[in-house]
């Protein structure tokens, strides 16, 4: 069976004061390229998703150290996939 689109979507809830929480989230429906491996474009996606949602919780809360050192290690990720997929030309 062919894929045609691979939806991702991430998630994540942060606690506020007085009992509350608020929820950030992303998705985004890609088309699957036949010519790239599956499994990394999905890992594309998945990282692009949750970058956005850890890029707005810095934006709208304090930054924590846990968040930015999150972002550092997606940054990484990426950085690592792209010499990946140009190795394999």
């Amino acid at each position: 069976m062919r894929i045609k689109d691979l939806t991702v979507t991430y998630s994540r809830k942060q606690g506020m004061p007085n009992y509350g929480s608020m929820e950030y989230g992303a998705g985004m429906t890609i088309e699957v390229d036949e010519k790239q491996d599956i499994e990394t474009q999905f890992r594309i996606a998945w990282l692009q998703v949750r970058s956005q949602v850890l890029t707005n919780l810095n934006l709208h809360l304090k930054p924590t150290p846990e968040i930015i050192k999150e972002l550092d290690e997606i940054n990484k990720e990426k950085l690592q996939l792209i010499e990946d997929i140009e190795n394999a030309k």
